[in-house]
């Protein structure tokens, strides 16, 4: 039996080595130890204990202290005794024996003891310890990227799982204070190396966009610790970033709860202030931004998710900590109108209000001449009125040069001296004056000054923004610029360009580009209008005399299930939010998207079958979002936007040759028309090139493009294009016989 067992504890590589069984020691949580995968169990604890003590210092230890460790109420000879045997109880656990061909995880001589931890032991401690010291060579998490950061994810994740608790949780020894002193030293130690990499592999997660693992990363987090005020803080942005606002409040809920169970204590003001901002953000503002004059009595109805913008929620977050640290930044969101810059943002500046943050906000206008310093006047001038004594911020001679900008501060101040007279100089003095400002507000809390439509801002606002981020990063001001920028063009304008490189060399600069919502978000949307939620529903105009239902009366013949919704949405919009938004209110108006008030879940929409047969485009198209396509066509020349109606009679995937063809240009007007239709962004190359078509094939930005462009070009002009088309098409089909390959439709 004896032979067996150790040929069965051996194992022979390929290098012809012996290696030890795996003995696998978890001391993260309750102490478990298994030996070639079966569990062991001591008949003291205090053998148990020996191994932790062991496992964990590492290293060679005198009998004698271990005894006083162990046993101090025993005298050294008895307790050496005592010592001998638990000893043994732990080989024959181990399975140990004296023998040659044995080997021996434990390393015995007369007067000391050790653990060979490289005799093929498996210690959880080992794993979090190099999973902490991979971290600690690495500057910052938002600093890893790419492949490096998907690694690093994975290593995290693998120590973060092995963390089932306290060290030696649940375990303690009778009349041995020292080794209790010595486990709650070690409890310290490992919680602090596994918060450290909680907060990082959350971090990462959010970085590389998946939310929901950081949710989980962070919920598992708070399990360890659910008095910890920061890491519930932590949890609710991350759930406010994936667009679940009631779990941000549950979360909230829960952990005010648990705080006053435990401690008899009640939540920090920000905390509060956040939870407040949660419960009155149904629509967040600036999410309705460019609806227009018509305001239906049923918008509030709508109370569209915030979903599809967790990564760059999450980088905003994390670029805001460090400018609260004293790293001033500057964050540019791009992306086409209507994409969700301003929703973004405002969301953004809700949570970082109830953070305490200095928000300063301002908004640029299209105007036939550039206002100097428009979008600063329309945030200093709220911002000023807010602060009872601005002498308290700033000196006299320098509140004088703000009234260059804003003159009603004489009328507070009668008595300011006159500002600089002399012109060149004058700039420099109001510049240092705004700086000053920031430089005050920052110091109550950490300044944030919001910039919209920077497209439309005036060259003396751009070279302010320029001065300040010079002057921040100068003297380390907690504050951050947050810039939003329309794109309409292919290329960014010569001006706009050479200013943001300049600004680089000043100061960190992020920019954020923001896409369509993908698929999944869409029906994530579909879901929250289909399915409700918890939240207290809004009961105006027309729906005022609404009382709540008990119940969904769904009838399966009338009503598409979520998934069908979302899908038909998604196929409809492309993901782009402004549609998507105005679709659903133009369904709500025409009946075709009913509203159900459920009581328990708020407003619930049941939307009908009728809706994959309505070809409507009044209702497929919202007046709001043609309106937009029709201010983009105008700008352009009469041959683009001839070269675009042809490309609309075409339909998608046809080529430069094609469109010349039935627009009749010449190769070079073509080319021109072409240029500048590819720079508007109302038309793009394709990625493949269509089977048996020589050259570039070019398609429309979205089928809703293509159709106002059909539309607008006339029946006239259709009918005559058509007929072109129709040649071009005849022509090819017999080509393609000639050459055996298969028809192309065009």
């Amino acid at each position: 039996m004896r032979k067996d067992v150790a040929q069965h504890k051996r194992a022979t590589t390929r290098y012809g080595e012996v290696c030890m069984s795996t003995l696998k020691i978890s001391l993260l949580g309750p102490p478990e130890v298994s030996h070639r995968d079966h569990k062991l169990t001591f008949p003291d604890s205090k053998g148990l204990a020996l191994l932790a003590y062991l496992a964990t210092e590492g290293g060679v230890h005198e009998r004698q202290k271990l005894t006083r460790l162990l046993w101090p109420e025993s005298d050294m000879a008895h307790g050496r005794t005592t010592l001998r045997i638990a000893l043994l109880h732990l080989r024959r656990a181990l399975e140990e024996d004296a023998s040659p061909e044995g080997e021996s995880h434990l390393l015995i001589t007369h007067d000391t003891l050790a653990l060979d931890l490289a005799s093929g032991i498996d210690l959880d401690l080992h794993a979090l310890e190099a999973a902490w010291k991979l971290m600690r060579v690495l500057p910052a998490p938002e600093a890893v990227k790419g492949e490096v950061r998907r690694t690093l994810i994975a290593r995290l994740q693998s120590a973060a799982v092995l963390y089932r608790g306290g060290f030696l949780q649940d375990f303690t020894l009778r009349n041995a204070i020292d080794f209790d002193n010595w486990v709650g030293m070690q409890q310290v130690y490992w919680y602090q190396r596994i918060e450290q990499v909680f907060d990082w592999l959350s971090h990462l997660q959010s970085a590389e966009g998946a939310l929901d693992q950081a949710i989980d990363t962070v919920e598992r987090w708070r399990a360890f610790d659910p008095l910890n005020e920061d890491i519930s803080l932590r949890l609710m942005q991350l759930q406010i970033a994936n667009g679940n606002r009631i779990a941000a409040l549950k979360t909230y809920e829960t952990y005010v709860e648990d705080l006053m169970t435990e401690l008899s204590a009640k939540p920090s003001q920000k905390l509060i202030d956040l939870a407040e901002v949660l419960r009155s953000a149904s629509i967040p503002r600036g999410s309705l931004k460019g609806i227009g004059k018509h305001i239906s009595t049923s918008r509030p109805l709508l109370d569209i998710p915030f979903v599809g913008r967790g990564a760059e929620f999450s980088r905003l977050m994390i670029l805001y900590e460090q400018a609260c640290n004293g790293q001033p930044q500057v964050v540019l969101l791009e992306g086409e109108a209507g994409i969700g810059k301003t929703h973004l943002a405002a969301v953004f500046l809700d949570l970082a209000k109830a953070h305490g943050a200095n928000v300063l906000e301002g908004r640029s206008f299209k105007t036939t001449q550039r206002l100097p310093y428009q979008l600063l006047l329309d945030s200093l001038h709220t911002r000023l009125k807010e602060e009872h004594e601005l002498r308290q911020l700033m000196g006299d001679s320098w509140l004088a040069e703000l009234t260059r900008l804003l003159p009603e501060l004489r009328y507070r101040y009668p008595d300011l001296p006159p500002p600089t007279i002399n012109g060149a100089f004058a700039s420099s003095r109001l510049f240092e004056a705004l700086a000053r400002l920031s430089r005050a507000l920052a110091s109550q809390t950490p300044l944030l000054i919001f910039a919209d439509n920077m497209q439309w801002t005036d060259s003396a606002t751009l070279d302010v923004f320029q001065y300040l981020a010079r002057y921040w990063t100068e003297q380390g001001t907690p504050a951050m610029l947050l810039l939003s920028r329309r794109t309409e063009t292919r290329e960014m304008e010569p001006e706009m360009s050479e200013w943001l490189a300049n600004l680089r060399s000043s100061i960190s600069l992020t920019r954020l580009e923001l896409g369509p919502l993908s698929s999944m978000d869409v029906l994530q949307i579909a879901r929250s209008l289909t399915e409700g939620d918890e939240a207290q529903p809004s009961r105006q105009g027309v729906y005022a005399g609404f009382q709540p239902s008990p119940q969904h009366v769904w009838v399966p013949g009338n009503s598409l299930g979520p998934r069908r919704f979302g899908e038909w949405l998604f196929a409809e919009t492309n993901g782009q939010p402004l549609y998507l938004r105005e679709l659903l209110q133009e369904l709500l108006e025409q009946g075709i998207l009913l509203p159900r008030l459920i009581e328990g879940s708020g407003w619930v929409f049941e939307p009908q079958t009728s809706i994959l047969d309505d070809t409507s485009s009044d209702i497929m198209l919202p007046r709001v979002v043609r309106e937009m396509i029709l201010r983009r066509l105008t700008r352009l020349s009469p041959l683009a936007r001839e070269l675009l109606a042809a490309g609309a009679v075409l339909e998608h995937d046809f080529t430069f040759e094609e469109l010349c063809q039935v627009a009749q240009l010449a190769p070079q007007d073509g080319l021109t028309a072409l240029d500048e239709a590819l720079q508007s962004l109302l038309l793009h190359e394709s990625c493949q090139r269509r089977k048996g078509r020589g050259g570039v094939t070019y398609h429309f930005a979205g089928d809703k493009t293509r159709e106002v462009v059909y539309a607008t070009a006339g029946d006239a002009r259709r009918r005559v294009f058509h007929g072109r088309a129709l040649k071009i098409r005849e022509y090819v089909d017999v080509a393609r016989r000639g050459t055996g390959l298969p028809e192309l439709a065009i």
